[in-house]
């Protein structure tokens, strides 16, 4: 049995449903290394692989360590440093440094084109996309990032009856054999047809029909709804770790590009990116701000001055931290400086009222 085989008959067996309770602890540590060594615990601790091969135990956990490094250094990669900069705190929509390195400037490739104005046009990150990324990984490792399909027929015993649902490959209901034979069944087959598989099985609910224990419908969600979480948890440990690396200034900025991109948590780069000798600090909270951040988020302060020997971490609200920050700004009486004082302002200024007007909304409700 292959790698992959081994984890679709782990997320078969539904065990991630008594792990996933244990995975979504994993966020108690404030440690960001603790946070992975967490998962990485779970993950072991699942028995979804291992075994031993010709030369001794083969450490599965340890591998899905190495593939969540893979994904950090991959970033790091695609967004180098200078770039992290230009793209944030230079506020710059599309950065020119890479390109001019993998492409502009590259002897190897000028050689190549003989129209050089070809190599102008093409764009570093789009380039080493993830698509690109995950094609140039191993067969056991690519499996974890390839869209899982759906099963194309899945069967419910029902009253002596097999009704079978044929799926398309992102679980719409396609066609549906012998419900007609079910005269009292409450709803009609073609009531059914081109609802997404999770529909079905809460409109049968809602109708009163209970379903056998342990029915593949459950069973294909159940499965799927794991492959989600394993997958999620897994770029998850990425963000860390790439916030980790970059330490201080650029981990969390190239985090929160990250997390924009794999629709994670954009409060996890925010959190640990406050650190206050950082002069383009407002850069950062505004392109967190714009992507959708809340003003209300607790922050660790200087959260990379730790030491082994002293673990303290400060916390404060974000809308405390822009006040200070646009009351620096101002006092520098520098143009650019003012503009962004400005700027943040009319985003908190937004998100109060935003906040008065949900209030208000709740109130009227009650």
């Amino acid at each position: 049995m292959d790698i992959k085989e081994k984890l679709l008959s782990f997320l078969k067996r539904g065990q991630i449903d008594t792990a996933k309770k244990v995975g979504e602890e994993m966020t108690t540590s404030l440690e960001l290394n603790s946070k992975v060594d967490e998962f990485i615990k779970w993950y072991d601790k699942s028995k979804l692989f291992g075994g031993y091969t010709d030369i001794g135990e083969y450490y599965k956990a340890q591998e899905m360590r190495d593939l969540i490094e893979k994904v950090a250094v991959w970033y790091e990669l695609r967004y180098p440093n200078f770039e992290i900069i230009e793209l944030i705190d230079n506020s710059q929509k599309k950065s020119s440094y890479m390109n001019n390195i993998i492409f502009k400037n590259n002897n190897g490739l000028n050689k190549s084109f003989k129209n050089k104005f070809i190599l102008k046009d093409f764009d570093w990150p789009s380039f080493y996309n993830f698509e690109v990324f995950i094609n140039s990984l191993p067969n056991d490792e690519m499996c974890f990032f390839v869209p899982l399909e759906y099963r194309s027929k899945v069967n419910l015993y029902f009253n002596y009856h097999i009704i079978s649902f044929h799926l398309s490959k992102n679980g719409i209901i396609e066609e549906i054999d012998n419900l007609e034979y079910l005269p009292n069944f409450p709803i009609k087959a073609k009531q059914l047809k081109g609802m997404h598989i999770d529909q079905v099985v809460n409109l049968l609910k809602q109708n009163g029909v209970e379903l056998p224990q342990n029915n593949e419908l459950d069973k294909e969600i159940n499965y799927h709804n794991n492959w989600q979480f394993l997958r999620k948890q897994l770029l998850n440990c990425a963000m860390y770790r790439i916030i980790e690396r970059g330490g201080e200034r650029i981990g969390p900025r190239r985090g929160l590009i990250f997390a924009k991109e794999f629709n994670l948590n954009i409060d996890i780069p925010m959190m640990y990116g406050v650190d206050e000798s950082d002069p383009y600090l407002g850069n950062f909270i505004l392109e967190y701000l714009k992507a959708g951040g809340s003003t209300n988020l607790v922050c660790l302060i200087n959260y990379f001055s730790k030491t082994k020997d002293f673990i303290q971490y400060n916390l404060i609200t974000l809308d405390s931290i822009i006040n200070l920050v646009i009351n620096n700004l101002i006092k520098t009486d520098i143009p650019d400086n003012v503009n962004l004082a400005i700027k943040l302002t009319n985003i908190l200024n937004s998100k109060l009222e935003e906040q008065k007007d949900l209030k208000i909304a709740r109130t009227r409700k009650l």
